[in-house]
């Protein structure tokens, strides 16, 4: 069987061949376009959050930090609006500050919350430090009291 294309003429199984190479040419352009994908994603990861050597205990200084600023307890399971937005800043800053996954993120608090939880609570605070100026004002303050923290550790751990 032969068909005109182009004014040319091609058997069955010469469109065979030219449909295989096509194939294991997209099939290999597809492949190195997902490994050059995922290079960048690794590299943005690690520009974006830079990786922090003691965890354990800067995590509880947040806390402390937040839990102090807010005058509540952020590991309660309740769902008035301050302990949410207290959680959110939490939840935002070790997800800036460190390359902990949500999942491990969630089990830093007894609240028994899944990732897909963090991911709608970092969704919020974004919208939040957009629109709401209380918020935003809040939350550079945890952020200045955790760098003076912060600080504080350093150059006594100097001394």
């Amino acid at each position: 069987m032969t068909t005109a294309t182009d004014s040319k003429q091609y058997t069955e199984s010469q469109y065979k061949r030219m449909y295989k190479t096509l194939l294991n040419d997209h099939h290999t352009l597809r492949t190195k376009y997902v490994q050059a994908s995922n290079e960048n994603k690794l590299l943005k990861a690690k520009i974006e959050r830079p990786l922090r050597q003691d965890v354990g205990a800067d995590i509880q200084k947040v806390k402390d930090v937040i839990n102090n600023e807010f005058g509540l307890d952020i590991d309660v399971k309740i769902r008035q609006r301050d302990v949410i937005d207290a959680r959110s800043m939490y939840y935002r800053y070790l997800r800036d500050n460190t390359l902990m996954s949500l999942t491990s993120i969630a089990n830093t608090l007894e609240t028994a919350h899944d990732h897909s939880t963090l991911c709608n609570s970092l969704n919020k605070h974004d919208d939040n430090m957009n629109y709401d100026k209380v918020y935003k004002a809040k939350y550079e303050i945890i952020l200045t009291k955790i760098a003076e923290l912060n600080t504080q550790t350093e150059t006594n751990g100097n001394q």
